[in-house]
This record gives structure tokens, sequence and C-alpha cells, in this order.
């Protein structure tokens, strides 16, 4: 038997709203408060969807990454740049440094205008790119993370980064990728080649997604890349023993996700195994018992009783007759009845 009032208190203490997924916001909330004090596993029952999960912990995560480990980008000769805020296909490029002042052209303009700019200037008014895009692009970034901005530039480099082990499906399905820089790193070894960014025009990214720890040891760990956090998303569970072990020399924090049968404990981590009465309680799925008042009126009362009665005779019947339609037939009975 489940006891109501601690799941009560569970929503009340993380501040769970009403109509939300409230076993997706307080999972996502008791591994916020918990993972920086050690390695948070939470397991679902078997076929659960942690999607949603994933989601908020990947927004929440970014934003943090966005807060606590902005760089300030270089800028030198050839590099090319958008202007914020300036509608159109201009593209800047940095053609000389002067005096500590950048001096910039207009890619394909006839007229060589030439502009001076200092360093903050640049990165208060310039965004750096690798290629063309659309301003409408690069303004959802800026906007996205505009409430936990508390700098006076938008910045586009970050010392850490989130990793998510996690498949092509999950990558699919993140949550405002189009608004945070995000890098797809394929598993080759299994055919994979295309290497995909949320965001094409920046240099540098936020999150990486890869559905191997392999790629994630060889392209950012071995290669100097510091990570804040990993999420292993239901994937590559074989590998955890190895990330617990690389943990050690890279320092990261770990939260894990998955939904298998059996789960055991990893050593120096916290285990959480929800139940399946346990999610149908917080989603109010408690059976498919549907519970109706008894009905006072003795006259309605002996018409459903005789319905009743009619389905189980003819149910029995050496040739029984099924009613598919058991709503229509009750639905009759009581027109009928409100009739007469």
């Amino acid at each position: 038997m489940l006891n109501g009032n601690y799941y009560k208190e569970l929503i009340s203490k993380h501040s769970i709203s009403q109509d939300c997924n409230k076993l997706a916001h307080i999972t996502a909330s008791v591994i916020l408060t918990n993972y920086k004090g050690g390695n948070v596993y939470f397991n679902f029952p078997k076929g659960y969807n942690l999607q949603e999960i994933t989601n908020l912990l990947y927004e929440d995560l970014s934003k943090q990454i966005f807060i606590n480990h902005a760089d300030i980008a270089d800028y030198s000769v050839g590099d090319r740049l958008k202007r914020k805020g300036e509608k159109g296909k201009n593209v800047y490029m940095i053609t000389a440094v002067e005096n500590q002042n950048y001096i910039l052209t207009i890619e394909k303009d006839s007229f060589n205008t030439k502009i001076t700019s200092t360093f903050d200037g640049l990165t208060k008014k310039y965004t750096k790119v690798k290629q063309s895009t659309r301003n409408s692009t690069l303004q959802s970034f800026v906007n996205y993370f505009k409430d936990v901005n508390i700098f006076d530039f938008t910045p586009q480099h970050f010392s850490k980064k989130l990793v998510l082990i996690a498949g092509q499906t999950t990558w699919s399905n993140l949550k405002n990728k189009n608004c945070i820089p995000s890098t797809y790193l394929p598993n080759t070894r299994d055919g994979e080649q295309t290497t995909r960014h949320s965001i094409e025009a920046l240099e540098d990214c936020i999150a990486y997604v890869t559905p191997k720890h392999e790629v994630c040891y060889d392209e950012i760990l071995k290669k100097g890349i510091n990570v804040d956090t990993i999420i292993v998303c239901n994937t590559d569970l074989n590998s955890i023993s190895q990330i617990i072990s690389d943990q050690a020399k890279y320092k990261f924090k770990l939260i894990i996700l998955s939904n298998e049968s059996e789960v055991q404990k990893p050593n120096n981590t916290t285990l959480w195994n929800w139940k399946k009465e346990e999610i149908e309680y917080l989603e109010q799925k408690n059976s498919n018992k549907i519970e109706v008042d008894s009905i006072l009126d003795e006259e309605l009362d002996a018409h459903i009783q005789h319905f009743e009665e009619c389905v189980k005779y003819v149910s029995e019947f050496e040739i029984p007759i099924k009613l598919k339609s058991y709503g229509y037939y009750l639905r009759s009975a009581l027109n009928y009845f409100q009739v007469k």
C-alpha cells in the first residue's frame, strides 16, 4: 500500500504544479538538487519513455553551462561575423588588426566598406560564425538565454560541456535544441558518419550528444574538452563502470537514466528505482476500474440491473452473443427510461 501523503509532500517539496507530468518534473527536480553531491541513478519500469525527463535536464543544465562556463571569444584576421539585430545577409570579415582595433569589411560588398571596431565592440555587437545564416536563427539562441544572461554580451564559447550518452531518437526529440548550440557525434564504428550541429553557424557548442561513451572518451575527454556533466540516457548502460572509472580522472558529474527490469546499484551512486505502482499513483492511473456511486433511484437501478442480466443471459447461449457495443445498448436503455 502506497503512502499517499509521502507523494503529496514530494510534490509540494519540489514545487510541482498539478497540470504537468509529475513524475518527470519530480525526477528532474530531485536530480538537479542532488547530482552535484554524487552520482545519481534513476531507473523506471520497462518501456517508460524518458524523453521528457531528458529534455528537462538538457534545458536546465545547458543554462547552467551558459551561466557558469561562458568563455570570451578570440578574434583574428579571417574571422567571419554577423551583426546582431541587423536584417539581411551581410557577413562581415576581419581583414586587419591595427592598434588594437579590428578592421571589418562586408563580404561581397562592391563598395569595399570598412568598419573599425574595438574588441569590446565585437563582443557586444557581433556574433562569430562559421558560415552565413539567418539572423532569426542566431536571435533564437540569444532570446532563449536572455533571462539567464548575466553578461553584457551573449557568450558563444564555453569552457565546459554537457554530454548526453543517447541515440539519434533522443537527439531528434531534444526540446529547444534549435536554441541551444548542440553537436551530435556519431559512432563511426557502427556506420554512422554524419556529425550534426543544431546551430550550424556557431563555432562552439554547449552540449554534445553521442550514442557511445567510447566516442565521448575519444572525441571529447581525450582531446582535452572539459565536461561538466554526463547524462546516460538509457544507452550504452554496459559502459557505466568505465564511465565511473573515467570520472576519477576527468572530474565530471554523472546522471544515469534507464528503464530496465532489474538494475544493479553502481559503486558510489545513489539509486532511485521507480515502481509501476508509484507512477500510476502520480499519474492518477491507479487501476482500470471505474468507480461509480450507488444509484439511489430504485426504478433506474432496477432497469440497469435488468440490462446487465440480459447481457449475461445472451452471453451464455450455446452460440453466445457478445454485445461489443455495450455503451450503445446502455444509452438506449437510459433513453427509454428518460422517455418513460
